[in-house]
């Protein structure tokens, strides 16, 4: 895999925010976080293999109602 090199990945940053959608019509977005609620921090997500300023948040949990 090519690492990401040039302009854009000094400044390309991916990160997570949340959105409530309607129950009933999940085309309607009821509210959303107006900031990301995770961000690249670690160095490992800041200089990743191939892509850097990157985060997988498919492995989160609630520990005591912090996310």
């Amino acid at each position: 895999m090519k690492s990401a090199t040039g302009p854009a990945s000094n400044y390309v940053c991916y990160c997570v925010g949340a959105v409530l959608l309607d129950l009933k019509n999940p085309r309607r977005v009821l509210a959303r976080t107006p900031d990301s609620i995770m961000e690249p921090q670690e160095y490992y997500e800041k200089h990743g293999l191939s892509i850097p300023n990157d985060i997988f948040p498919t492995g989160n949990v609630v520990v005591d109602n912090e996310l």
